[in-house]
């Protein structure tokens, strides 16, 4: 008797720290879906393309009004389609029935709603290995959770539902949800009619979420349909995997014929602003290498001493004349989520090992011929790391299933989700800071928020004396290639500011240019910021350098090259990381000159550079200094 009570205590204890985890991780994903408002309802880029579709889809169309899909639209014989899926909409219509005035607006609930659904899959998954296993150790779930959801690429996805992203949260969702269905292979049992079922259901909804995640669930489908017929097993099954998968590809064909007239055409790049077949096409085995290095390989650049010290960095292509010449940003997914990783990988030696049903292994290599084909996509990015996740939750779930869990296990586990959940909040917050399109991809607010929190403003180091602050007016020389600089302003006319932070005194120039100064009689030193302007942070281009030199002698600064990720070097490579500032002080001699250089390295557009807080160190001991 007693021995019953106490496993009731332990039961209700379990449920109520569970319903806590799930609790932090409901407000988590709130407050990231709506950038710490906590308001649901709101706009989200081209979130209300899916309303128009869903409104088109229910007379029987599927054409969008060209005012929500913008360039990103598809424009065939007067009407403009979508590429995406059209399962949000389905949401749409739903959402908007319901409430009617949120129309437009339904991003973020879809988004909550995926991100969360998501998260339920993969705990009762876990849950499902480790009960099985008898490792009823509740740490093990919670830290596993925790991990999932807070240090994986589910983090970056939601952190911005805009259209780019809705899909593949989707996606993902229907995949862990379809891995749910298919768990008794992990114990190389049956897979009853009933998981067919929900697995086949999983396969059609990803279908028309994002075909990505789909492909290997219909190869999957077709496969287990042809070992049942092989074996003689029951016709039952095969209807079962049959039961959504086939009217959601039918679906599917007569979404393809009304965008495109033709069932087997998903994408029509004759009418599209980006042609693919002019740099390799759609898919291209070539570009498999590079996709691997920028999803999985470890980096000492995505790595900082100073905050957010996890950072997104721009990818690199060792062909770039196979891939589009938008540069996007990537981090190996062993630096933001090693939990997720490095488990993963584990798993799927263990996996290849053992013996495992063969079902099984099919299953990881359908998953694993995913990440292959995303990796050989014409594009690299972030939010495409999502589609390597499938592959590492096999192997997490066989890593779990095979028994390796030692008395030390959950420890170690700790320390990966702790390590994970910082870096996925990091290099998210990394992206948000330096590349999101503030007042489109996230809102300026938010942006200007997340600036202040992670980069303060800068201060320069402390001076008994007056300082002379630089203006363009003094100077005794002047050479400039595009526009004049300006005194406290930027070289077009606006203030002058350092992550939307407002700065007082300072140059505002554009490369090249080149401006001469005579040191002061009392002036011992000279000190700045060199730093890139903000107008020019979502600029790809954005490089250049900041020499300081006096005359008739050595150089007394060089900032190297500062600007955003991905610009070209000279003499071939990029810039690996973002680098927006570098601060100065250095020692002059009175009445001589000194020369500001302003190198634009590859002549590019979007040189905006700020020589911010400019001045001359005036001698402490002299009262005669006077700002000039």
């Amino acid at each position: 008797m007693e021995q019953e009570l106490e496993e009731r205590r332990k039961e209700k204890a379990k449920v109520i720290i569970l319903l806590i985890t799930g609790l932090l991780i409901f407000i988590s994903h709130f407050a990231l879906i709506t950038y710490g408002s906590f308001q649901l309802i709101g706009e989200e880029l081209r979130g209300d393309s899916y309303d128009s579709l869903g409104e088109s889809l229910l007379e029987g169309r599927a054409d969008v009004r060209p005012s929500t899909i913008n360039w990103e639209g598809i424009e065939i014989d007067g009407k403009v389609y979508m590429y995406q899926g059209p399962f949000p909409a389905f949401l749409r219509v739903i959402f908007n029935v319901l409430y009617p005035s949120g129309h437009g607006k339904w991003s973020r609930v879809s988004g909550l709603l995926a991100s969360i659904l998501t998260v339920v899959g993969f705990t009762l998954l876990l849950h499902f290995i480790l009960y099985r296993r008898r490792e009823k150790r509740l740490s093990l779930l919670i830290i596993s959770i925790l991990a999932f959801s807070l240090g994986s690429p589910l983090v970056f996805l939601i952190s911005s539902m805009r259209i780019y992203h809705e899909p593949i949260v989707w996606g993902l969702c229907f995949s862990v949800w379809a891995i749910y269905f298919l768990r008794s292979l992990f114990f190389s049992e049956e897979v009853s009619s009933s998981q067919y079922i929900g697995f086949s259901f999983c396969a059609g909804a990803a279908l028309l979420s994002r075909v990505t995640f789909a492909l290997p669930l219909y190869g999957i489908i077709s496969t287990f349909i042809i070992i049942e017929i092989w074996n003689r097993s029951s016709i039952k099954k095969c209807f079962a995997l049959l039961s959504f998968a086939l009217p959601a590809g039918l679906f599917q064909l007569w979404y393809n014929y009304a965008r495109f007239n033709s069932i087997f055409e998903a994408f029509d790049t004759t009418h599209f602003y980006l042609k693919p077949e002019e740099f390799g096409g759609f898919f291209n085995v070539a570009r498999i290498a590079n996709g691997i290095f920028n999803f999985l390989w470890p980096r000492l650049s995505q790595i900082s001493l100073s905050s957010p010290w996890f950072q997104q960095v721009a990818v690199q292509y060792w062909n770039p004349e196979l891939f589009m010449g938008w540069r996007e940003q990537t981090i190996s997914l062993f630096i933001s989520s090693p939990f997720i990783a490095i488990l993963g990988s584990l798993g799927v030696g263990l996996l290849l090992l053992r013996n495992a049903s063969r079902r099984l292994r099919f299953v990881l290599l359908a998953f694993a011929l995913q990440g292959i084909l995303i990796c050989s996509y014409y594009l690299v990015s972030e939010r495409f790391s999502a589609e390597l996740m499938p592959f590492f939750i096999v192997g997490t779930m066989w890593f779990f299933s095979s028994g390796k869990i030692r008395r030390k296990t959950p420890l170690i586990l700790g320390a990966l989700m702790l390590l994970s959940v910082v870096a996925s909040l990091c290099s998210t917050a990394s992206w948000h800071i330096y590349y999101a399109v503030g007042g489109t991809d996230i809102p300026s607010e938010y942006q200007q928020r997340l600036r202040a929190l992670f980069h303060p403003q800068e201060t320069m180091p402390p001076w008994e004396g007056e300082r002379a602050y630089l203006k363009v007016e003094d100077a005794v020389d002047l050479v400039y290639g595009f526009m004049p600089p300006r005194s406290n302003l930027t070289f077009n006319g606006e203030k002058l500011s350092s992550l939307g932070q407002p700065i007082k005194y300072g140059i505002g120039m554009h490369a090249p240019t080149t401006i001469k100064f005579r040191v002061p009689s009392n002036a011992v030193a000279f000190e700045g910021i060199a730093a890139l302007g903000d107008s020019a942070l979502n600029c790809f281009g954005a490089l250049f350098s900041v020499r300081v030199q006096q005359e008739n002698s050595s150089v007394l600064f060089d900032s190297g090259p500062i600007g955003m990720a991905g610009a070209p070097l000279p003499g071939g490579g990029i810039l690996g990381s973002f680098r927006r500032s570098v601060l100065f002080r250095v020692n002059v001699l009175p009445n001589s000159i000194v020369s500001i250089e302003v190198d634009p390295l590859e002549q590019r557009d979007c040189d905006h550079v700020q020589l911010l807080n400019a001045a001359f160190l005036l001698d402490a001991k002299s009262q005669n200094g006077k700002k000039f």
